[in-house]
């Protein structure tokens, strides 16, 4: 490192400063799986750049998973990720170029406590020697719903009705049987 003074008027042009141009994080989000109970369903988050500079890290990506859901993992090529409770936290040390990509999967169940719509927040932010300086793309959310089992075409009303039916059916046939043993006796 060198020490260079720059007096008032004086024109220096044979330093570098280490002047680096802005970037532009943005940040998708995606499910697939089901939405019943028990189901897995596996939220793609998408990180990018749009440059026009690099984006020095680190880059952390937050998912707070909501209590209809039960995080089983959390993983992504050059991510470090981990989950504490509710909470996925994955950093990325490193640099994401211009124009790149990289995507995290979190893992999950729908538990007993989930009903109707979930709605699952995703974010991106860089904590490196350069702030961003339009993060409203760096925000997505994922809704999925959840509801009632499947029907299968049956009605249970009508098969109830129609057990009970042929169990009174049954029931006055055998107390009718047991009156004639008797009677013939």
């Amino acid at each position: 490192m060198t020490l260079v003074t720059v007096v008032a008027g004086l024109t220096v042009d044979r330093n570098d400063f280490g002047y680096v141009a802005g970037f532009n994080l943005w940040l998708t989000k995606t499910s697939s799986g089901g939405g019943q109970v028990g189901d897995r369903v596996d939220y793609i988050i998408t990180v990018g750049n749009d440059g026009p500079g690099l984006a020095f890290g680190p880059i952390t990506v937050t998912d707070v998973v909501p209590a209809g859901m039960s995080v089983m993992a959390a993983s992504g090529r050059g991510w470090d990720c981990s989950v504490v409770g509710q909470t996925v936290e994955c950093v990325r040390s490193g640099v994401l170029a211009v124009d790149a990509e990289t995507a995290i999967t979190v893992s999950t169940v729908v538990n007993g406590l989930a009903s109707g719509n979930i709605a699952n927040t995703a974010d991106v932010e860089v904590d490196g020697p350069i702030t961003e300086p339009d993060t409203t793309d760096n925000v997505d959310v994922d809704t999925i719903s959840v509801g009632e089992l499947p029907h299968t075409g049956s009605d249970l009303l009508r098969f109830t009705v129609l057990g009970l039916l042929l169990l009174f059916a049954g029931a006055s046939l055998e107390m009718g049987g047991r009156l004639t043993r008797k009677l013939r006796r």
